[in-house]
């Protein structure tokens, strides 16, 4: 009984921890993360959630306190690729 919990706990945190960081996934599957990457980003463009801004245009103040973006990529249960991107928050 004991081992059937740990093999479904395996299990579970196998389906949990899908997710990894582009360069992995870039090693991993190629073309296909790319493709996720950037699906994601049109995405985000699209809805406008990010508005470019030249460095050029910042102050120094603001240039250290801007947020950096990360890509992580999901595979999905049938195979495929999810680009998932997000604020990098350490800086707050």
């Amino acid at each position: 009984m004991l081992q059937w919990k740990q093999t479904n706990l395996a299990q579970a945190f196998a389906r949990a921890f899908t997710q990894c960081s582009f360069q992995a996934a870039i090693n991993k599957c190629g073309d296909q993360t790319e493709a996720a990457a950037s699906k994601e980003m049109k995405q985000s463009h699209d809805r406008m959630v990010f508005h470019p801004l030249g460095i050029g245009s910042l102050t120094p103040e603001e240039h250290e306190q801007a947020l950096e973006s990360l890509t992580f990529v999901k595979e999905n249960k049938n195979k495929s690729l999810k680009g998932r991107a997000c604020a990098d928050g350490r800086k707050q």
